[in-house]
């Protein structure tokens, strides 16, 4: 168990991009995340981080194939969804498909979503 947690943290961090300096803070490539969205984390049966865009609508990611045991599947290491650790109030900008039309639907969510790219936005506080 505990090689299969090492193999992920090995994994996960090769693929941030080298010559980030806030790679923790981005998936790569950054520059196609074109979407402003605030993480909200609402109160509620069912509801985990959902994103407000800027028209006050929900939406929420599509987690493929998770059940929350090992082991992980690639397209989960691969997910931008787990590269940011998310909290509520975090401001990010992020890209996104349409999920398949059988995905589960958060009831806290107005849409349920693929997140594509995910990246923080970086303050001048956070670069102190």
């Amino acid at each position: 168990m505990k090689a299969l947690f090492a193999a992920f943290f090995i994994y996960t961090f090769l693929l941030r991009c080298d010559d980030d300096p806030q790679a923790e803070l981005a998936v790569c490539p950054a520059s196609s995340c074109s979407i402003a969205a605030t993480v909200r984390r609402p109160v509620g049966e069912g509801c985990g981080f959902v994103f407000e865009l800027s028209d006050g609508s929900m939406i929420a990611h599509h987690i493929v194939g998770y059940c929350g045991t090992p082991p992980i599947s690639e397209e989960q290491l691969n997910d931008p969804y787990f590269k940011v650790t998310l909290e509520e109030g975090l401001k990010v900008t992020l890209d996104y498909t349409n999920a398949p039309a059988d995905a589960y639907q958060q009831p806290c969510a107005d849409k349920t979503v693929r997140i594509t790219c995910l990246t923080k936005v970086v303050t001048e506080s956070d670069s102190r």
